[in-house]
């Protein structure tokens, strides 16, 4: 019980940190004004934060398969899934991409 409740945890952390920099880069994106120049570097700062993201999902993926083994179905630690956190990524790449595309 203690090793199922470490992984939820351990996954629950990880989640919900990701989430978190998932919605502050929505934010920053959103959020964008002023000039031009300035907004295309900080788009291109955010583009080259996208790397570390992936692995870092990568790492999250690697728990949530030691969950599916341990034959974690719940966590009450955090309301994301894996599956919700790729898509949500996927769609903060989208808005960087055409952001940049944009300026």
């Amino acid at each position: 019980r203690d090793i199922k409740n470490a992984l939820r945890k351990s996954f629950a952390d990880k989640a919900n940190d990701f989430a978190m920099a998932l919605n502050t880069m929505q934010l920053a994106i959103s959020g964008l004004d002023g000039d031009i120049e300035d907004q295309w570097h900080h788009v291109k700062k955010l583009s080259d934060n996208l790397a570390p993201l992936d692995r870092y999902l990568e790492t999250i993926e690697a728990v949530d398969a030691k969950c599916y083994e341990a034959n974690i179905e719940e966590n009450d630690f955090t309301t994301y899934t894996y599956d919700e956190l790729a898509y949500e990524l996927g769609l903060v790449k989208s808005s960087v991409q055409k952001k940049l595309a944009f300026l």
